[in-house]
């Protein structure tokens, strides 16, 4: 696979909205008083409009709760990556290395196997159907543990990672 150069992703503007929502631990619910300083800063300092799901203040919220959020979020994952794909992006990479997304919440029961296995897989499906309609040539992995999930990877800023579909690794160079 030949490398490819990067290419500046264009940034949000003031009045672009951003999700909020909390589905492994309802942190906002345990501390209103810092969440809303977060919100306000956030839309003072960027201009960017937060967009809060049902269950991101909901402590105990039942995992079908938190289901429905993330759902919801997908279908702005979905708009996200193909937005990407409309700015010619996508057609630009050579890969695509998405997280795994957290499913349970500290503090709660933690949903079935089947659950969190169709949180990831719906995630995965429209990450993966996305980018192939703009690049099927991208190799996409999604699932890495690294983000708001355990366990977790560290990724410093700055690094370089390979992936290399044939082999289906990852390795990163920090």
């Amino acid at each position: 696979m030949v490398a490819k150069s990067f290419t500046a992703l264009p940034k949000a503007h003031r009045g672009d909205r951003v999700a909020v929502l909390s589905p492994a631990f309802a942190a906002p619910a345990v501390s209103p008083v810092l969440h809303e300083q977060a919100m306000r800063r956030l839309t003072e300092a960027t201009g960017l409009i937060p967009v809060e799901y049902p269950t991101t203040r909901q402590l105990g919220a039942s995992a079908e709760a938190r289901a429905a959020d993330v759902t919801a979020a997908f279908a702005e994952v979905k708009r996200w990556v193909r937005a990407l794909g409309e700015r010619g992006v996508l057609e630009s990479i050579a890969g695509v290395l998405v997280a795994r997304p957290p499913v349970s919440e500290l503090g709660s029961p933690v949903p079935s196997a089947r659950e969190r296995s169709d949180l990831r897989a719906a995630q995965r499906d429209i990450v993966i159907d996305q980018i192939g309609r703009y690049n099927s040539d991208a190799v996409v992995c999604v699932g890495v543990p690294f983000g708001h999930t355990r366990p977790q990877w560290i990724v410093p800023h700055g690094g370089t990672f390979t992936l290399d579909g044939g082999t289906r690794t990852v390795v990163a160079d920090y």
